[in-house]
């Protein structure tokens, strides 16, 4: 199933997929601050491909967004946060 853009069976985050799948509405999503160097770093690491460059920062899809926390691991200036 592809439905994250992931394969489930194998997806390291096939547990959030499926803490999400359960819930009827979800409004809250990591987002990424004014510190945003543009390195495209989340971009790469996004599992879902939902972040695409802004014209200051790179800016995460949040109705798609699951919470996974991958950019924000990623991010070396850490200007990701919920």
């Amino acid at each position: 199933m592809l439905e994250y853009g992931c394969n489930r069976y194998v997806c390291k985050n096939a547990s959030i997929h499926n803490q999400y799948d359960q819930e009827e509405e979800h409004t809250m999503a990591y987002r990424i601050t004014d510190n945003c160097v543009k390195c495209g770093t989340c971009a790469d690491t996004c599992p879902l491909g939902i972040i695409s460059e802004g014209e200051d920062k790179y800016v995460i899809d949040a109705e798609q967004c699951v919470e996974c926390g991958s950019c924000a691991a990623a991010c070396p200036v850490e200007a990701i946060e919920l």
